[in-house]
């Protein structure tokens, strides 16, 4: 009987651990910061809003690229106010702002993209200009 109890409490006790660990928002999932374009922007067919988000959001990108370039300049000049500590500072300046420039570029060429795609082109129909040639019949 003490054993069945001591299951039970024990089974409980697992189940509100695992409960009290889980993901609560696993429906909404996580969004890339440097996603520009949002599913619920409204606009999913007018490229040229979503162009520049993209670009907006790659300007952005590029300042807080060059954010953390101004920080690495500024541990690598007082390299003796850091120590030890300094050297992780610069190898974590120099790769945010790595991240930072790859994620622009990213975002620019999305924007490059999306700006084509908003351009105004000319119908290219199939056989424009051009006759007809029919099937030959066996």
């Amino acid at each position: 009987m003490k054993t069945e109890i001591r299951n039970v409490v024990a089974a409980i006790a697992t189940l509100g651990l695992l409960a009290s660990c889980a993901q609560t928002d696993f429906l909404k999932g996580q969004r890339d910061s440097t996603s520009a374009a949002s599913p619920n922007t409204g606009v999913l067919g007018n490229h040229d809003v979503i162009a520049r988000r993209y670009e907006n959001a790659a300007k952005e990108l590029l300042v807080k690229a060059e954010q953390r370039e101004k920080m690495l300049q500024h541990y690598e000049d007082n390299r003796h106010l850091y120590g030890r500590n300094g050297q992780d500072f610069q190898a974590q300046a120099v790769a945010m702002a790595r991240k930072y420039n790859l994620a622009a570029e990213k975002a620019a060429a999305h924007g490059a993209f999306h700006r084509r795609m908003s351009e105004p082109t000319e119908p290219d129909y199939i056989g424009a200009g051009e006759p007809v040639h029919q099937a030959s019949k066996r």
